[in-house]
């Protein structure tokens, strides 16, 4: 008669399984996240030479808040509502109003 041992999962190997499986799953999600994570927009560009010098400087105010902090939707919001109420470009100001609106969707005043 041959012996033949079966081989019975050990508790350390279930574990050992175990923990390598999770970590696999969270690196794959981890993966998939940043993966899909909105990339950093610029803030609109436009000529600004025949707007009013107190326009002029809200708007640089507000571009330059979009350059310190890229994922503030306060900071996108505020551009594209100078840019609404002082006749500037709606492309621009709709763009900054969708960004705000896709950083912060719970702040009614973005969509």
């Amino acid at each position: 008669m041959s012996a033949t041992k079966s081989r019975r999962p050990t508790p350390r190997r279930l574990v050992t399984a175990t923990v390598i499986l999770l970590a696999a799953a969270s690196l794959a999600a981890i993966s998939s996240w940043w993966l899909r994570a909105p990339q950093a927009l610029a803030p609109p560009q436009m000529d600004l030479s025949n707007v009013d010098r107190a326009v002029r400087r809200a708007v640089e105010s507000a571009r330059t808040a979009i350059l310190d902090r890229p994922d503030s939707a306060e900071a996108w919001g505020k551009l594209g509502m100078i840019l609404m109420a002082h006749g500037l470009p709606v492309t621009a100001s709709t763009a900054c109003l969708t960004q705000a609106e896709r950083l912060d969707p719970r702040q009614p005043r973005w969509p």
